[in-house]
């Protein structure tokens, strides 16, 4: 599954990028926590340098647990980088967890009078991620307020925005980049099952028959919610099985296999499933672990 997708708007956010990021003094890197190495982008690594950054694992109600605490233990003792997971749905859960390791970070790296009395100007933090990783339900819940648009399609946020938060810090918001191609065929799947491809960049049909042979070789229990009596069945077999349970059926009893697809994608993206984290941490010396391609 080879995955070309990129339109005018994520260049512009490529330039974006690159014009504000010495307008900052910290990086908030938001990755989906079911796909902490997938959703990396490799243009935001050499985009962001050597700026002192923070990862953040988004959507930790939608992941597996202890999978999450793997990563963020890999992410602190292997990289040796800050990293946060993020119910982003919690409240307040970004302002406690997250602002106190930003405000750490940022604040020494703030210009100060020469007396050092006082700073010159606002910290500031730039939040940077793929389309749909929920940037935008971030910054909202950081500022207390409704200040960046929301919603469930790739890409709406397209321009910048410096956002004052009551700390007194400044947060600037960026329009989220996929890379030009994507080339691993498992890095495009788990991108566009989990969302942060928009319709249109990916066969729904391939996707869904793909995710289900998966969660039924390494999470089966998952696929109770469709009464399935058996998981050891190919994916488009399964997807069909997944059909006749929820009645998707057309003229001469056959099914609907898109309705089918579209199903299991919803499902899935909404964790009616279950929490699925679909990559572990990288073993020292491996850079990805293809565990089911």
């Amino acid at each position: 599954m080879s995955i070309h997708w990129f339109p005018g708007h994520m260049a512009k956010a490529k330039r974006l990028l690159l014009e504000n990021m010495k307008l900052v003094d910290v990086v908030v890197e938001l990755r989906d926590a079911r796909i902490p190495e997938a959703s990396a982008n490799p243009l935001l690594a050499k985009i962001m340098g050597r700026k002192p950054r923070i990862v953040v694992l988004a959507k930790t109600d939608l992941a597996d647990s202890e999978q999450t605490k793997a990563w963020l233990t890999y992410f602190e003792q292997v990289e040796r980088t800050k990293a946060v997971g993020l119910n982003l749905k919690g409240r307040n859960e970004a302002t406690r967890l997250l602002l106190p390791q930003v405000k750490a970070l940022a604040d020494p790296l703030v210009p100060r009078s020469k007396q050092g009395n006082f700073p010159l100007r606002p910290a500031r933090t730039m939040i940077v991620g793929i389309p749909n990783i929920g940037k935008s339900t971030l910054i909202n819940s950081l500022a207390g307020r409704a200040t960046a648009k929301t919603g469930a399609l790739p890409g709406v946020t397209r321009q910048k925005q410096w956002i004052k938060l009551s700390d007194g810090s400044e947060l600037l918001d960026t329009p989220g980049i996929l890379w030009p191609k994507l080339d691993d065929p498992l890095v495009a799947r788990q991108l566009a099952v989990t969302g942060a491809i928009g319709q249109g960049g990916f066969d729904e049909y391939e996707l869904a028959t793909w995710l289900l042979h998966y969660l039924a070789n390494n999470f089966p229990a998952l696929l109770a919610r469709y009464k399935l009596t058996d998981t050891d069945l190919p994916g488009a077999e399964l997807l069909e099985a997944v059909g006749r349970a929820r009645g998707c059926l057309i003229a001469g009893g056959n099914v609907d296999l898109s309705r089918a697809a579209d199903i299991v994608l919803s499902d899935f993206r909404s964790g009616k499933l279950g929490p699925v984290t679909l990559e572990s941490p990288p073993r020292r010396g491996n850079k990805r672990e293809n565990e089911d391609v």
